[in-house]
């Protein structure tokens, strides 16, 4: 807060536009580039920083903050550049390292930087950014690894047309398992838009016993090759992937592979909680101990039910 009428100063090496807005008490907050500047209660010490990334809607301001989210009901949320133009990443290409060059460097132009400039991401930006020297020297900027692109017909911020071009090019999800929560379940884990996500009981660690009819009702929850499952904010188990026998790549948390429920219609639905006992939403601190077990152990003795 300023007083109204307040002078304000930049110090060296800030180089965005210093502003203020009148909140609806009529207290003046500053602004950086236009967007509003707030302190975090449970930060102590000058140079903590705990509130960065908190509900997936918090960050630290940067001085220059170079990759954003947008979202659209299709797509779900996906990263952009400062301007709103959507990013890409291309399926052949390996962690930190870019295959795409002559004319689909054309087509699909990299986001790229200066040398020795550290990209930073807005709210909700969860991934690593990071940056990889392509062939002519120029310096591409990574998500989580992943090169990030444009697409040159691409024509106004909003725009996706790259979706899935020559199924090998994505929109970029900020993450890939987030926290829902109910009044019934508590916190439970869900994907990138909000669906629930559930843990099949006769599965083996890292390994999925869901297939045919199963996973048709069970869809998982799939990455694609090179990709890595990101954790939004308050995942605190490990995210990993595994191989399916169709050679997909599904998604883990503490080992146990993730699926949908083909009858929940929409967000927030949890209604296959519980389906014959063996299908439950994942809690984001469940290990898969003692009561899963038990689980287990009840539908060893009574025989596997119709999933």
């Amino acid at each position: 807060m300023v007083e109204n009428d307040a002078a304000l100063t930049a110090g060296e090496g800030l180089s965005g536009k210093l502003g203020t807005t009148t909140r609806d008490d009529n207290t003046i907050q500053v602004t950086y580039n236009g967007w509003p500047l707030y302190y975090w209660i449970n930060d102590e010490a000058p140079g903590d920083t705990t509130g960065h990334n908190v509900g997936n809607v918090w960050a630290v301001a940067y001085p220059e903050t170079l990759v954003f989210l947008s979202s659209n009901e299709e797509l779900g949320s996906f990263l952009v550049d400062g301007a709103g133009m959507t990013l890409y990443r291309f399926n052949p290409d390996e962690p930190g390292v870019s295959n795409c060059y002559d004319q689909c460097a054309v087509n699909w132009p990299p986001l790229l930087v200066e040398d020795g400039q550290m990209p930073t991401g807005n709210a909700g930006v969860i991934g690593q950014l990071g940056t990889t020297e392509r062939d002519d020297g120029t310096i591409q900027v990574t998500y989580e690894g992943m090169p990030l692109y444009y697409w040159v017909n691409d024509e106004t911020p909003g725009d996706t047309t790259g979706q899935g071009v020559n199924d090998v090019w994505f929109v970029v999800p900020p993450y890939s398992v987030r926290i829902g929560s109910s009044e019934e379940l508590g916190d439970f884990l869900v994907d990138a838009n909000g669906m629930t996500l559930y843990m099949f009981t006769n599965d083996e660690a890292n390994v999925s016993n869901c297939y045919d009819q199963c996973a048709v009702n069970w869809p998982p929850l799939l990455v694609q090759a090179g990709e890595v499952p990101v954790p939004g904010f308050g995942v605190t188990g490990e995210l990993g992937v595994t191989m399916r026998n169709d050679e997909t790549l599904q998604v883990t948390y503490n080992g146990m592979p993730l699926y949908y429920w083909v009858n929940d219609n929409a967000l927030g639905d949890t209604t296959g909680q519980g389906v014959n006992d063996v299908w439950f939403v994942v809690s984001p601190t469940d290990n898969f101990g003692r009561a899963n077990a038990q689980t287990v152990a009840t539908v060893a003795e009574e025989g596997e039910p119709d999933y």
